[in-house]
């Protein structure tokens, strides 16, 4: 029934002019069906076996997101505490370096090295504070991933995180996590020293340039390394407990299902929509593309990652 039809023979009302008033529509998403003579060749109808498995993954993505984002509040707030510490480090010892008339040279490129032999950082020193702070929070994050796998296979197992395979991924991501970290502020510290003297600008101004650095950390770069962290953790335990199962050979890809995925068209080269529904087995890469960002290519683990995996489970014999 077309919605002319509806005004005229329920309500009693004269017809819209609106042409597509007279169009006919399908109850489930309001798409007018075209005529015989303009029909659209490449329009292909959802199949209800389509709309049941988008349901199935939306519902399985929203039963992940659930675990996962409590996780990242607190980390979030325990690294923009490290960059809040950091901050007053730093500009304390910009003050003193620079009263020694010598820290740096006026026409000098700054380097990362520079920045060290000046004191203004002790890179080791922090790569340790930065390990220790996120230690308790991937290897929760592991833990939950683990058990939400566990729980939606049906297992009545507690996910077991004392495994060597899952205590050398937490060796291997911290030996990288504080190194990486650190090594981007040391960068940007150097990056904006470097302006700074090359626009003549004053001792304290540089200053300004430096706090801003960690002003920025404390609340954006402290989000965005709590949820890659807290994703990457979470992603692993899940596949891992995907393989304690027994019940498990392959995952498949889930995105977040919104407009926020990685399309070729926001991120060429590094689709994560292009993936979504991909299945490979456990321990076996994903065929991400040429741009992708992430630790692994095992599981979703790339920069501010949203993305999950799902099981498929073993066909019986």
């Amino acid at each position: 029934i077309t919605p002319n039809q509806i005004r005229a023979d329920i309500f009693g009302k004269e017809p819209d002019k609106n042409s597509m008033m007279d169009s006919y529509y399908l109850p489930i998403n309001l798409i007018p069906i075209a005529t015989e003579k303009s029909v659209n060749k490449s329009f292909k109808p959802i199949t209800k076996a389509e709309d049941e498995t988008e349901k199935r993954r939306a519902k399985l993505w929203r039963s992940i997101i659930i675990k996962a984002e409590p996780l990242e509040r607190p980390f979030a707030r325990a690294m923009s505490k490290l960059f809040k510490e950091q901050k007053a480090e730093v500009l304390g010892n910009w003050e003193k370096a620079n009263k020694k008339k010598s820290a740096f040279k006026l026409d000098s490129n700054i380097t990362k090295e520079s920045v060290t032999q000046a004191e203004l950082f002790d890179e080791q020193v922090w790569i340790e504070k930065f390990n220790k702070e996120a230690l308790p929070f991937i290897t929760e994050a592991i833990k939950t991933g683990g058990n939400h796998a566990l729980t939606d296979l049906g297992v009545d197992e507690v996910f077991n995180i004392r495994n060597p395979a899952t205590e050398q991924m937490i060796h291997d991501r911290l030996q990288m996590f504080g190194i990486k970290v650190n090594g981007t502020t040391t960068e940007k510290i150097a990056e904006q020293i470097t302006i700074g003297m090359n626009n003549g600008e004053s001792i304290s101004e540089i200053a300004a340039r430096l706090s801003n650095i960690f002003d920025q950390a404390e609340v954006y770069r402290a989000n965005v390394i709590a949820r890659t962290e807290t994703m990457n953790a979470f992603n692993y335990g899940n596949m891992e407990g995907m393989i304690q199962s027994g019940l498990v050979d392959e995952h498949e890809w889930i995105t977040s299902r919104d407009a926020n995925v990685r399309t070729e068209e926001t991120a060429p080269g590094n689709s994560h929509l292009a993936l979504d529904g991909v299945t490979v087995k456990l321990g076996e890469d994903f065929p991400v593309g040429f741009n992708y960002g992430g630790w692994t290519a095992a599981w979703p683990s790339d920069y501010n990652e949203r993305c999950s995996t799902s099981p498929v489970r073993k066909q019986a014999a």
